[in-house]
């Protein structure tokens, strides 16, 4: 399974290290008021993509917070859900108790036949 999201990952990482290679020249990169001068093309692709990776390892971040949240949550419904079960089955088999009968008192036997 894990071949099936490392494969793809390698082609990418082989495909922009070619790219990077094949485009050497200097470029000059703004974004509001910063501003960095004669950056080689493969580190500001090498930067995006390590900005990339880290935005995509930050949703995954905050995925596994909410599922762990939802779990405790879960957990905690199910454990209240089976307590009230245990309950209820407990005042089931007192209502299906059987009341108690009374004794039986033995006729002694000398004492029908004599009638």
């Amino acid at each position: 399974m894990r071949w099936l999201i490392l494969l793809p990952i390698l082609v990418l990482a082989l495909l922009m290290v070619t790219f990077g290679v094949q485009n050497t020249q200097l470029v000059n990169v703004r974004f509001l008021t910063f501003e960095a001068t004669n950056l080689s093309t493969s580190i500001v692709i090498v930067l995006s993509a390590i900005g990339g990776a880290l935005m995509v390892g930050m949703l995954g971040v905050w995925n596994s917070i909410q599922h762990g949240l939802r779990g405790r949550r879960d957990l905690k419904q199910r454990t209240q859900l089976e307590q009230r079960i245990a309950d209820l089955e407990r005042q089931l088999a007192a209502t299906k108790a059987p009341a108690p009968k009374e004794p039986v008192v033995a006729v002694p036997v000398a004492s029908v036949e004599k009638k």
